[in-house]
């Protein structure tokens, strides 16, 4: 089995119509293209991007960051509901030798629902670190199989030379973190040689006129396991006015005791970790989720027993719920056995007898937490490295360190809270949305003002009724904060997995996109509406959609003409169902809830059958009326939070996860990635942002170093966006070379380049690469012993 990449881009060596494959340092290239297409190549270019090619060779990695060996699903459910691929940067790595099997196909045979799923042989873990003599394996050898690729370390140090390693049984390998080390002489320790087994010290202090005790006490009750707790007592002698030395113990970060509802079991030696939960917990983090025993509900989607998924829950949005949903009904006990026995080889052996004996499944379910296992395409790890301001997920850093979590914390890097937390936006569903039943045939429009959570209740309905259907329908008109592609597009997206997370993490890709160009409707309410009514269309005339719900997110201008607005959209819509968001006059008291404002009257259908237009009469002439549908009125409950992003972050991060698909498979930074080449003449560049048009000369330095929507226009006059772009550079041949992530049969319709209101995000300008060197054009360098800003 080897390690699954991120996907690769369109190959470098295709072609499209009015494109070709640039080849060397940004030089045009005729190598592989057609005669028409061709072009000499550049002596000067007159036009530079702040993304300098590489001058010197890609520079040998020395180490990799170890991850955790690879364990197959617990089921092979036999469908694509289950995500058990992998994300790895590491190309030189060959586990083919090793073997993954994990579980039996008796483990599952008590089960009630065991003709659900299609079972594998899974051998067990004997010889899984591949192939080491040794079972046991030494720290020496893993160390240097890993990290030091079988070479001994040497720093060039002559202090080092004393040290040799030691490599023996009686050797024990303390974590890093996980001991404090104290500097005493050795006159002040006795040791008892003939003893074979561990000591208990008591450690003097350094003034001999105070004893430290350490007193250790851990107890197993019948439901939960009671934290080890470490008292440090100091008695110093008042009379005695010596400070305490440098080599006393520090003064401990308090750790708060872990509440009995929850319960977690650390894997020694991989990321992973198993949680018995009794009550809902919150987390931050990016990791798979799988179900050992019970049910388990996040943001309105409920996984079954073996189902394991993946979450991406990032800070400045809101905390992902884990509710527990006990099953005793279908509770085997001679299979969870069988499961967790499977486990215990990377466990503590007394935490996996603890957690047997304690388990009930009435009140618990089991849950597997692993961080090391990611899909082939996942954007989370590269927007990351790009956005570190943002700290969009947990790290060792970012991690409160007083969290009674803190050693699952740590190990997964996941941060997470209790339903009582403070300033974190926890998502929180209304007990009333339970009452929204979609049907094959349903067309829900969700309403309401900014802030008010309409994505995050679209978010929820698409949860709790994919399993059911499969597939559900998102007709995005938020061209503010789209829950799943580009801002200034309106899109049409079938949902055919739940989205646990930040939705432009989830990877959607839409069945149908059209540009806007504009955060601002009010620019032009008739183009909106065109589209609006386009795609529309385009649903109703595709076959494929006639069978599954329709989920419709708006936007949130709720006052003066976008009231009309609305009115207008329901129209085109032809709804079945309608939630309308409403924030209470409480709420509305109390900030950020201040700035929020609500619809003057809720949207019934006599009220819109009613409704008299002023500028969007002429484009409803031809709707039907009157309009009937099911109406609910929600009031929003949730509390305020501070940490919550603003929109102006929330559309940089769904940029940037679409940027880091040009990176593709191979490329660390945009610097390395081979641009497309067309000629200016042959493409048509689009400018929305503003009613300037510039001269031909002009129009060249205002495309270069820009990010560029890529489009297709249509008969009609409207324009299909593909996705985004980056216009490398422009040479003096009037030669565009892009940078993009489309397919072939896409960019050979890409012939639009439209440059909207959406700027490239600085982080691409300053992205650290070890390949580039010299000064980026465009941009300033501080020098540290001046402080003066030099132009590049």
């Amino acid at each position: 089995m080897t390690s699954a990449k991120r996907p690769k881009k369109a190959s470098d060596e295709a072609t499209a119509s009015g494109w070709s494959v640039e080849s060397g340092d940004c030089r045009p290239s005729n190598e592989g293209n057609s005669k028409s297409w061709a072009a000499k190549p550049v002596t000067k270019n007159k036009y530079r991007i702040p993304l300098p090619t590489n001058t010197n060779a890609r520079p040998q990695v020395v180490a990799y960051k170890r991850k955790g060996l690879s364990v197959e699903d617990l089921y092979d459910t036999g469908d694509d509901m289950t995500d058990d691929s992998e994300w790895s940067t590491d190309e030189d790595y060959d586990g083919s030798d090793l073997d993954y099997g994990m579980y039996d196909e008796d483990d599952f045979d008590d089960l009630p629902y065991q003709h659900v799923y299609s079972r594998k042989d899974f051998d067990d873990f004997d010889g899984e670190y591949g192939d080491s003599e040794d079972s046991s394996g030494s720290s020496d050898s893993f160390y240097r199989k890993y990290i030091l690729k079988g070479e001994r370390y040497d720093s060039g140090d002559s202090s080092d030379e004393e040290y040799e390693f030691v490599n023996d049984s009686n050797t024990v390998y303390i974590p890093y973190g996980s001991a404090i080390m104290r500097d005493l002489s050795d006159d002040k320790v006795e040791f008892n040689p003939e003893n074979e087994h561990g000591q208990i010290i008591d450690l003097p202090n350094d003034n001999n006129d105070a004893e430290a005790s350490v007193n250790g006490t851990a107890a197993v009750g019948d439901a939960e396991e009671k934290a080890v707790e470490i008292e440090l007592e100091e008695h110093n002698d008042d009379d005695d006015g010596e400070e305490e030395s440098d080599n006393s113990c520090p003064e401990a970060v308090p750790i708060n005791p872990a509440p009995a509802e929850y319960q977690f079991y650390n894997a020694v030696d991989l990321r992973m970790s198993l949680a018995v939960l009794k009550s809902p917990i919150y987390m931050y983090g990016h990791l798979s989720v799988q179900v050992l025993s019970g049910m388990l509900e996040m943001w309105g989607y409920q996984l079954d027993v073996a189902e394991k998924r993946t979450v991406y829950a990032s800070g400045g949005y809101n905390a992902i719920n884990l509710t527990p949903l006990p099953t005793p009904k279908t509770f085997s006990k001679a299979a969870l056995e069988r499961i967790v026995g499977k486990l215990k080889p990377h466990f503590i052996e007394s935490d996996i007898d603890a957690l047997m004996k304690q388990f009930d499944p009435a009140t618990c379910v089991l849950v597997l937490l692993r961080a090391d296992l990611f899909n082939a395409s996942d954007t989370v790890p590269l927007v990351c490295k790009l956005l570190p301001d943002y700290t969009l997920f947990p790290t060792a850093l970012t991690l409160d360190n007083g969290s009674p979590f803190r050693t699952t914390e740590m190990l997964l890097e996941i941060a997470l809270f209790q339903p009582t937390a403070k300033n974190v936006p926890l998502f929180q569903a209304n007990r009333d949305w339970r009452a929204v039943q979609l049907q094959p045939y349903s067309r829900l429009v969700v309403v309401g003002g900014k802030g008010t959570g309409k994505s995050t209740l679209c978010q929820y309905l698409i949860n709790r009724h994919i399993k059911k259907y499969g597939r559900v329908l998102l007709i995005d008109l938020d061209i503010g904060q789209p829950l799943l592609f580009l801002p200034e597009t309106i899109s049409v997206s079938v949902v055919e997995a739940p989205i646990l997370g930040v939705g432009c993490f989830a990877d959607v890709k839409p069945l149908n996109c059209q540009l806007f160009g504009s955060f601002n409707v009010v620019s032009s309410p008739q183009l909106y509406l065109e589209i609006v009514s386009s795609l529309l269309q385009y649903c109703d005339e595709n076959r494929e959609l006639e069978d599954i719900p329709w989920i419709i997110n708006t936007m949130g201008y709720v006052v003066g003409f976008g009231a009309e607005l609305t009115n207008a959209i329901i129209r085109l819509v032809q709804p079945t169902d309608l939630v309308q968001l409403t924030v209470p006059k409480l709420l509305q008291r109390q900030p950020p809830f201040n700035k929020i404002q609500n619809y003057a009257n809720q949207l019934k259908p006599y009220l819109v059958n009613a409704y008299e237009y002023n500028m969007l009469g002429r484009v409803l002439v031809m709707q039907p009326s009157p309009l009937e549908y099911r109406f609910y009125d929600f009031m929003v409950g949730y509390g305020a939070s501070s940490e919550s992003f603003n929109p102006p972050r929330r559309r940089t991060i769904a940029i940037m996860a679409q940027l880091v698909k040009i990176l593709g498979d191979t490329a660390e930074s945009f610097a390395d990635v081979k641009p497309h080449m067309a000629h200016i003449n042959d493409l048509e560049i689009l400018i929305t942002r503003d009613e300037h048009r510039p001269s031909k000369e002009m129009l060249l330095s205002t495309l270069n170093a820009t990010m560029v929507y890529l489009c297709e226009k249509l008969p009609n006059g409207l324009y299909n966006c593909f996705g985004v772009g980056i216009v490398r550079s422009v040479d003096d041949k009037e030669n565009v070379f892009l940078l993009h992530s489309l397919s072939p049969e896409q960019l050979a319709k890409a012939k639009v380049l439209a440059l909207c209101n959406t700027s490239l995000p600085s982080q691409v300008y300053l992205q650290d690469s070890p390949n580039i060197e010299g000064t980026l054009p465009y941009l300033q360098n501080v020098t540290p012993a001046t402080a003066t800003n030099q132009p590049a």
